[in-house]
């Protein structure tokens, strides 16, 4: 059984154009986290552009690495925006009763 060659063009964009699109989404995450303060676009801010690493070495090993990478900081994310969903579920019910008595 012959190994599988990688291709490096593993992103259906050419280099360039990866890569800005990876500076735009990390700006816009960035900023979105300074106005916003939530974790998961801090997350993706790191996320995005770590698939530039995929650029740095051909090997088997290190395109998996990369993959799992990304796979632990989607998760992440996606946890991050549940715990964030359901602190605000907990904080609304507090709030809840001041409307009703104002009401």
């Amino acid at each position: 059984m012959q190994p599988v060659h990688m291709k490096t063009t593993v992103f259906p964009l050419p280099f360039q154009s990866h890569l800005i699109f990876c500076v735009i989404a990390t700006i816009f995450f960035v900023i979105q986290f300074i106005r916003l303060r939530r974790a998961y676009q801090l997350i993706f801010a790191v996320a995005v552009p770590a698939t530039l690493l995929l650029y740095i070495n051909d090997s088997q090993t290190w395109f998996y690495g990369i993959g799992i990478f990304e796979l632990v900081m989607l998760l992440l994310a996606v946890v991050t925006v549940c715990i964030d969903h359901l602190r605000a579920k907990q904080k609304a019910p507090a709030d809840k009763p001041d409307e009703a008595s104002k009401a």
